[in-house]
């Protein structure tokens, strides 16, 4: 089995660490154009055992990838992914992808990708993994019959651009819908913050929402000196306060006198859930993540309210939002 990481710093380190301790024949094949970086995971690599890897190699560039592979994680920024896509599949025959969000940061990205993966028959999916949490799995089974009131976070230095759509993709999971998404950001703040990541932008604020199961929806992210996050969820029958950065909830029966129920849940981190999901694509051809088509249905109308509050005040049109 092949499997390529193009893009090895950050979290795509943390991929390759999951993919070194698959109990499977891997060969391993890494791309990133910086050596340091590259470097780097080579030395994550060499901490944890591998005993079933038969092959690691690293490249600077997509041309010496094998003209085969089976599952392709693409951990790159969001700026060059489509590029990188779009010289992958020319390169190589991918059966399976896995893509980090934010996905793009340009409106025509999203259709031009969806050309190239039906063009060169890939399956692709969004690496939002709070799906494949337990307490979230329980939340969706909680919320088969339920109608969604409202859908808030609220919180500091989330990361409302880059971070909007992993929550935003827990609502589409637990309604079991992702249609009909329309944002506005009047209430953000005027302009932008720089990112953590040199080169892209964050917002503070609060963005407003609606889906076609969800007619209230509002993404809150404010300065601050100490992160923080909660989520709000509410029913007719039931009210979920989630506190991530603590891995405790309280759920409470709306119809049953307001009855209270305290809940622990653990996260799934990356070097925990890649496995899960290759040894899922293996087996099966499909993964608990959202496919690609899903998932740009949340992307493209979020994307498309930062760009409109982008525009409010720019001279020139700006077609290009650099979250990541």
């Amino acid at each position: 089995m092949h499997i390529a990481i193009i893009g090895v710093g950050g979290i795509g380190s943390r991929h390759l660490q999951a993919v070194a301790q698959i109990k499977r024949q891997v060969s391993i094949h890494l791309v990133d154009t910086s050596k340091e970086s590259l470097e780097k995971a080579m030395k994550l690599y060499n901490g944890v055992s591998h005993t079933h890897i038969n092959i690691i190699e690293s490249y600077n560039c997509i041309s010496n990838l094998p003209k085969e592979l089976d599952i392709v994680i693409i951990a790159t920024s969001s700026g060059p992914r489509k590029t990188v896509i779009k010289e992958l599949l020319e390169n190589s025959k991918v059966k399976y992808m896995i893509l980090e969000k934010f996905l793009f940061p340009e409106i025509k990205d999203y259709s031009e990708v969806s050309e190239l993966l039906e063009q060169h028959s890939c399956k692709a999916w969004v690496n939002c993994t709070r799906r494949m949490f337990d307490f979230y799995r329980e939340l969706h089974e909680d919320m088969k019959d339920e109608i969604i009131e409202s859908f808030e976070v609220n919180g500091v230095n989330w990361g409302l651009g880059c971070n909007g759509v992993h929550f935003l993709d827990i609502l589409a999971f637990i309604s079991r819908n992702s249609d009909g998404f329309i944002f506005n950001a009047s209430k953000l703040e005027k302009g932008y913050i720089n990112s953590k990541r040199d080169g892209y932008i964050e917002f503070l604020g609060t963005m407003k929402g609606v889906s076609k199961k969800c007619k209230n929806i509002l993404l809150s992210c404010h300065d601050g000196d100490k992160l923080s996050c909660t989520i709000v969820i509410k029913s007719l029958n039931y009210k979920y306060e989630i506190d991530e950065n603590n891995h405790k909830a309280k759920k409470t029966f709306l119809s049953k006198d307001y009855v209270t129920e305290a809940v622990e849940f653990s996260f799934l981190y990356a070097v925990q859930s890649t496995g899960i999901l290759i040894e899922q694509l293996m087996e099966t051809g499909d993964c608990m993540l959202p496919g690609y088509e899903e998932s740009i249905k949340l992307h493209i109308p979020y994307l498309e309210a930062f760009l409109r509050h982008l525009n409010e005040n720019s001279k020139t049109e700006v077609t290009i939002c650099k979250i990541t």
